[in-house]
């Protein structure tokens, strides 16, 4: 009660004294002392790691320093003035125990020492820049000199403000800004989009592509210029020796792109546009079908003193295509299937049609008591008339998606020109439990007529299957 007391009295004195004197002269800011009227700071005040780019200019800086306080319309006035290393081992280095070293003056220019204040100016631009060669001669000689301590080296600029006078008060907490330069390096040109992604196609999807690929440039472009690229292809040889792949290389003559990639002042980004005739696949000396790379790295660029790095990972864009003539659903709904036994009680499940409607949660089931063909019979036989000649060189098999009845285990493919003598083209083994397709290769011969037979189970003469893929040429 005695607080409020006293907050009331002390206001009620303000209004008299407010009554008493001439409005003109009494203002409500000398409530304040003095050093409160006016208060400057660095917005963005503190510790900025930066990283420098190498381009034959300075690298320009600019924050922002405010006017603040009680009486905003004062004029005011700061000095700027950088720290003596000396300084910077009391503030930093002696206490964290780690080296800090004040870049040296000529690596750097500050456009003016003091920042004047006028009664408008809500704020005003501390303008700076610094030269990247020149702190990377330093950096490089200081870490020659004491190599041990080179990993643990922090290389700054610290700019401090101080008022000119004892009442332009300067923010003890945001009055400074220390640059604190992490890394030094030429300008990074590189493709957005580097990672190796793998598109699959069906013999029916082999057609044209065209793609427009974003190369980005990471610093702000100041020049006109043209940037090289090329197929690369000892890029695909080394990818297979890291990644145990087996990619083949594209055949250029399917390929039309950009060999020469314009970028223009203001702009950080280009285009370079690709064409791919994906349906000359299998008719430019190549099989048609399997892994495909083409790799088209960027060249080396350099305008007047810039020195673009494209040594990195994204100077290669990598175009992939994986042409196993997969089969469609609905070519392969298209065939003629047949099988020795399927089951009917198993709701909308154990029909044949399950195998190739492209849902792997579907599934055939041989019979073992309402449907139709033999009962709990091994082997199970499955035939395809494909109405006319293909080469298959592929079967895909999926299990029936159950944590305990992934029942098939192995058999074998055959093929034939008449329907009525067959020849063995491949086996198949599958993995219990593994419910994504599995793959195995054929002996790739033309035929019109497939069968593949299941004479072995996980569970008895149980057998299903979620899917039957094949792939052609």
């Amino acid at each position: 009660m005695k607080k409020l007391l006293r907050i009331f009295l002390f206001t009620a004195g303000v209004a008299s004294l407010t009554t008493a004197c001439d409005e003109s002269e009494w203002k409500v800011q000398n409530l304040f002392p003095e050093e409160y009227h006016k208060i400057l700071y660095v917005l963005d005040s503190g510790e900025q790691e930066v990283t420098l780019y190498k381009t034959g200019s300075n690298t320009e800086f600019a924050y922002s320093v405010i006017k603040a306080g009680s009486e905003p319309t004062e004029t005011a006035a700061v000095n700027i003035r950088i720290l003596s290393q000396s300084e910077i081992d009391t503030k930093y280095s002696n206490i964290q125990g780690t080296p800090y070293w004040v870049i040296p003056e000529g690596s750097y220019e500050i456009k003016t020492k003091e920042l004047s204040f006028g009664s408008n100016d809500a704020f005003k631009y501390l303008n700076f820049t610094i030269n990247p060669e020149a702190v990377e001669t330093f950096m490089k000689q200081k870490k020659a000199d004491t190599p041990a301590e080179a990993p643990y080296m922090q290389f700054v600029l610290p700019i401090w403000l101080e008022g000119t006078t004892a009442t332009d008060s300067v923010n003890s907490q945001k009055n400074y800004v220390l640059m604190n330069i992490k890394n030094i390096q030429s300008p990074k040109i590189g493709f957005s989009d580097y990672e190796v992604k793998e598109k699959d196609y069906s013999l029916s999807e082999l057609v044209d592509i065209n793609e427009s690929v974003e190369v980005m440039l990471d610093v702000d472009n100041q020049w006109n210029f043209i940037i090289n690229a090329d197929i690369n292809k000892q890029y695909v040889a080394d990818y297979n020796a890291a990644h145990s792949t087996n990619y083949q290389l594209l055949n250029p003559d399917m390929v039309t792109f950009d060999k020469e990639i314009t970028f223009t002042e203001t702009s950080s980004s280009a285009t370079l546009n690709l064409s791919v005739k994906l349906s000359q696949l299998a008719t430019l000396g190549q099989s048609g079908f399997g892994d495909y790379m083409l790799p088209i790295t960027l060249g080396e660029e350099t305008i007047g003193d810039v020195a673009f790095d494209r040594s990195d990972e994204r100077a290669t864009y990598v175009f992939v295509v994986k042409n196993h003539g997969k089969y469609s659903t609905a070519e392969r709904a298209s065939w003629t299937w047949s099988v020795n036994s399927w089951a009917s009680n198993e709701g909308n499940n154990g029909f044949l049609k399950n195998v190739y409607d492209g849902n792997h949660a579907s599934y055939w089931h041989s019979r073992y008591s309402a449907g139709e063909g033999v009962t709990n019979q091994l082997p199970y036989i499955f035939n395809i008339d494909f109405g006319t000649a293909k080469t298959i060189h592929q079967i895909g098999l999926v299990n029936r998606n159950h944590a305990t009845y992934t029942d098939t285990k192995a058999g074998i493919v055959e093929i034939s020109t008449d329907g009525t003598t067959y020849t063995q083209v491949g086996t198949f083994s599958l993995i219990k439990g593994d419910w994504n397709e599995q793959v195995f290769p054929l002996t790739p011969i033309k035929a019109r007529y497939f069968r593949f037979q299941i004479k072995e189970s996980y569970r008895g003469s149980n057998c299903a299957l979620g899917e039957v893929y094949l792939y052609g040429i």
